[in-house]
């Protein structure tokens, strides 16, 4: 096994990890941030809970738009995940083709892009969670650049056989885009 195939395996491993890490560290609906404590409100979206708005957006840390660009998409969407109190509300630009598994609601969508480590027979898809009102509009693997807010989405995972929480944008701004002439991620 290659240098770089090990290092996208362990990237992908630290991924799962957080994920299970966030369910145990998101139980409640609130987090604290240094000193300050950080209150979501909440919606009920389909069964599932999605955090919508902060007390104050004093909270946010991130006050800039957050750009996730090919280059620093893998990167990006690690420290996301791992460090999500900081980005929560955050308002993000992604771009990526619009891909849906079959338990995804008909606004929902993940706004992905294909890591490619050594050949496309190796290939794996990364991505953020979107939900859009207008998202049974979208085509699926159809190009999109997104602007909107973080926030957090609860489901049922039965992989796992529990609740996960998963970082979503919800979106603001949509565009379709051309397909990149080279649409691949690589390490």
């Amino acid at each position: 096994m290659g240098k770089w195939q090990k290092k996208i395996k362990l990237l992908l491993l630290i991924l799962i990890i957080t994920v299970i890490i966030n369910k145990v560290y998101n139980i409640s609906n609130s987090h604290t941030l240094g000193s300050t404590e950080v209150i979501y409100g909440q919606l009920q979206l389909e069964n599932n809970v999605m955090d919508t708005t902060l007390n104050s957006n004093e909270n946010i840390i991130h006050k800039h738009p957050v750009i996730i660009s090919t280059d620093t998409f893998v990167e990006k969407l690690t420290e996301i995940t791992y460090r999500f109190n900081e980005y929560h509300g955050a308002l993000v630009e992604i771009e990526g083709f619009v891909y849906r598994k079959q338990h995804y609601t008909e606004s929902q969508f993940a706004i992905t892009r294909t890591l490619v480590t050594c050949c496309t027979s190796h290939a794996e898809n990364l991505g953020i969670l979107s939900y859009w009102n207008d998202g049974e509009e979208l085509l699926d693997n159809s190009w999109v650049r997104v602007t909107g807010k973080l926030q957090s989405y609860k489901y049922f995972d039965e992989n796992l056989n529990k609740e996960i929480i998963t970082p979503m944008i919800i979106v603001e701004e949509l565009q379709i885009i051309e397909k990149p002439e080279d649409p691949y991620l690589y390490p």
